[in-house]
């Protein structure tokens, strides 16, 4: 064999014109088969590894990771979508930004998000610009993981609609809320929905919404959605149009609305609407309750009309209190504005406790000591001293979230979850509790632990957005 024949081969050559006219020789293809590269070593490492390193970062170096490559995006990914599902989403300037608790924690920031887009689980809309949703329509295929959809503050349309119907399969929640709404929901929306779950709709004005005059027809109220599993209505239409509605919809077992739309709507008495469960959301409501509304409520649950109840409402006074104490299957409470707790102690079958702006500790530990069966807590505007009652007394809490009043008022933002640990080791039967914090005091006491240990046999931190606790109550 030649010399020549024993060469190395050389690539082929093709050319480029250079602006100043001359020819640049390019290599072209070889003709041996190109080796791939290899895998860079951080690849090696477990999933487990990526984690623990992603919990010593913020939402927006986690992102920084997830641009590198297609391979570090899933993995970046994945611990996105399984750390802030419950974060709000918006499109903006062409892509994906989340909204994020920052330093001072009352002000939410925004970071993009945009390489996340296919882990993304939910989106908001809250302009009529048609922009973002032309770019949902462009780039349908990356939001593979997004179940839900809430719109506020707009005008929806069939246009809208119609820009995004690739998506409305996927859907199994959704929002609508103090939004005018054009034509039918069902023809516009709904009769694209296949996987619907939850509709929401507070506070949105449409001229045929729930009218049921002669000679109208209401498409949405007349159809059947299999899958659907909660309806709220703020206001609540009539009786006879939510009479129709579940007549033909008996899969929907949860009911949300108003506290007005309750006590007003004495035909509900007459009904054979059976819920699993009822909320009442004091939203637009009265100032103050009527002493009877308990009776109306205890006479619901009396009837049959439903088996266990939520309550929000924006203040407490004493007579407030008595009437909250005095209704049966009470599970859940949510007051935005607390004071005292006056007669509170006594629901010991309270499962879950929000307060929205603000607690007191001596209350607090009233509150956590009385409560018996309590399971979750959530304070926002919030200082160390309202969460400890509940580690200390507590035994059966296994979540707690907490928005913090401002680091200066939480232990200058750092949580000595060893201490903890050790408070609540001291309670009898001590269930563990995961509490769930905002990104900056998640990752200040990261940093600060030693090993970074995050994890003790009855104290955990997460951060906030790693669970969804559905807090848009009013």
């Amino acid at each position: 064999m030649s010399d020549e024949e024993n060469a190395p081969k050389r690539p082929k050559l093709s050319h480029r014109e250079e602006p100043d006219g001359n020819l640049v020789a390019i290599a072209g293809p070889s003709n041996e088969q190109s080796l791939p590269l290899p895998k860079p070593q951080i690849f090696k490492l477990v999933i487990d590894c990526f984690d623990e390193i992603f919990e010593y970062l913020s939402l927006k170096d986690l992102h920084s990771f997830g641009q590198t490559c297609k391979t570090m995006q899933k993995v970046a990914g994945e611990y996105f979508k399984r750390n802030y599902s419950a974060a709000e989403t918006h499109i903006k300037n062409g892509g994906i930004d989340t909204v994020y608790p920052d330093y001072k924690h009352s002000i939410n920031g925004h970071t993009s998000t945009t390489a996340f887009t296919q882990f993304i689980t939910s989106i908001t809309q809250s302009s009529n610009e048609l922009k973002p949703l032309r770019y949902i329509r462009r780039n349908i295929r990356e939001f593979d993981s997004v179940y839900k959809i809430c719109f506020s503050g707009l005008t929806l349309n069939e246009e809208k609609s119609e820009l995004i119907k690739k998506i409305w399969p996927k859907i199994e929640t959704i929002s609508i809320k103090n939004c005018w709404l054009r034509g039918d929901l069902h023809n516009n929306v709904l009769t694209h929905c296949d996987n619907l779950k939850h509709l929401l709709i507070q506070q949105t004005r449409s001229r045929y919404l729930f009218r049921l005059e002669q000679n109208i027809r209401v498409p949405w109220l007349h159809r059947t959605y299999p899958k659907l599993e909660h309806l709220e209505v703020i206001p609540a239409p009539s009786v006879k149009t939510l009479e129709l509605f579940f007549q033909n919809n008996p899969s929907v077992r949860i009911l949300s609305t108003n506290s007005p739309s309750i006590y007003t709507r004495v035909g509900l008495m007459k009904t054979n609407i059976q819920l699993d469960l009822l909320e009442v959301k004091d939203a637009h409501g009265f100032r103050p309750i009527p002493k009877t509304f308990g009776d109306v409520l205890k006479k619901l649950y009396d009837r049959g009309f439903y088996k266990r109840l939520h309550f929000f409402t924006y203040d407490i006074d004493k007579d407030h209190s008595n009437l909250l104490t005095s209704l049966p299957v009470l599970e859940k409470l949510c007051i935005r504005n607390w004071t005292e707790c006056h007669s509170l102690t006594r629901l010991t079958n309270l499962k879950e406790l929000a307060i929205l702006d603000g607690a007191k500790s001596n209350d607090m530990e009233m509150m956590a000591n009385s409560l018996v069966s309590l399971q979750r807590v959530y304070i926002g505007n919030a200082t160390i001293d309202d969460i400890l009652p509940f580690i200390r007394l507590a035994p059966k809490v296994t979540k707690i979230k907490v928005i913090p009043k401002g680091e200066a008022h939480f232990n200058g933002g750092l949580l000595k979850l060893n201490t903890l640990n050790k408070e609540r080791g001291k309670l009898f039967e001590a269930q563990k509790v995961t509490i769930f914090v905002p990104d900056s005091i998640f990752l200040k006491t990261k940093w600060t632990t030693e090993h970074g240990n995050t994890n003790f046999k009855l104290i955990k931190i997460k951060r906030s957005d790693s669970y969804d606790w559905n807090q848009h109550y009013f």
